[in-house]
């Protein structure tokens, strides 16, 4: 059986720790510690990661041979324009992320949805040359003095 994205469901929540233990390892290469440890709090455990919090989320679950492999969370789900604001992969290198985000598009399209949002690191060069191929534009980077100071802010319109 090969690669397909579901929606995910509870007995998919602890698989996903592993994920997210990968996901909070990309982010520590372009975050601060003590950014770093705001990350952690709402990321692991994963159950606390799918509480109330975060009901107005959309994630789907990345399944290669009944293994997870990633997942992508968006934000706004009951708006058409979404904020992809989670990716996480577990194998590198494998086109994954981009398998993940693409078979997005047509299931974004779907629902509905117009538009989606990204942010990223400046210094993320790998994630931006991605997004750059898949279609996103870049619309603006945060000023000095924000607290989202060096993140790009990208947008594709579906």
């Amino acid at each position: 059986m090969g690669k397909k994205i579901e929606s995910l469901k509870k007995e998919d929540i602890f698989a996903l720790n592993g994920l997210f233990k990968i996901y909070l390892e990309d982010l520590s290469k372009f975050y601060n510690p003590a950014q770093m440890n705001k990350f952690e709090k709402f990321l692991l455990p994963a159950k606390k990661f799918i509480s109330k919090k975060y009901a107005n989320k959309e994630i789907w679950i990345l399944k290669e041979k009944e293994e997870y492999k990633g997942f992508i969370m968006f934000d706004n789900k009951n708006n058409p324009d979404l904020l992809l604001q989670n990716i996480g992969i577990s194998d590198k290198e494998r086109g994954l992320g981009r398998f993940l985000i693409e078979n997005s598009f047509s299931l974004l399209k779907k629902r509905g949805s117009k538009k989606i949002s990204l942010e990223v690191h400046k210094n993320n060069n790998r994630a931006k040359k991605l997004y750059e191929k898949l279609g996103f534009t870049l619309e603006g980077e945060y000023l000095e003095g924000s607290q989202k100071k060096g993140i790009l802010c990208f947008t594709k319109y579906l």
